[in-house]
């Protein structure tokens, strides 16, 4: 019996572990789109803003932790500012955002970033079971 008990908890672990990983991804996912869809030298193609919109629906995390990776976006993009010096960019003096954005969403820093926030949410829905 308890043999099955342990298996049925581990299932269960694994399974809200594959759920937050999921989490994560569409997190950060959605971070990416939102940084391309609103920090751009010229408009983008509507298709970012339609990706920005699907994962903010696929994920459940809810309005604070959106706020949460607004912010850090935000943040992010007014300290990193990467320029083209190439000499034939019209709009040299303007950074990369694109360069940027993708910068931002491969380092360390906007992982565990993520990974907190999705943590606080399901800490906050643990602990109301």
């Amino acid at each position: 019996m308890k043999k099955y008990i342990l298996l049925f908890m581990l299932f269960a672990f694994c399974a809200q572990s594959q759920e937050f990983k999921k989490e994560v991804q569409f997190a950060k996912d959605y971070g990416l789109a939102y940084c391309l869809c609103n920090f751009y030298q010229t408009p983008p193609s509507n298709d970012i803003g339609v990706a920005q919109s699907i994962y903010f629906q696929l994920m459940v995390i809810g309005p604070g932790a959106y706020d949460e990776i607004y912010n850090y976006v935000k943040k992010y993009m007014s300290q990193y500012f990467i320029f083209d010096i190439n000499p034939d960019n019209p709009k040299e003096k303007e950074p990369v955002y694109f360069i940027m954005c993708l910068e931002m969403y491969k380092s360390k820093e906007f992982h565990t970033e993520i990974e907190k926030i999705v943590k606080k949410v399901f800490d906050k829905w643990e602990k109301r079971k």
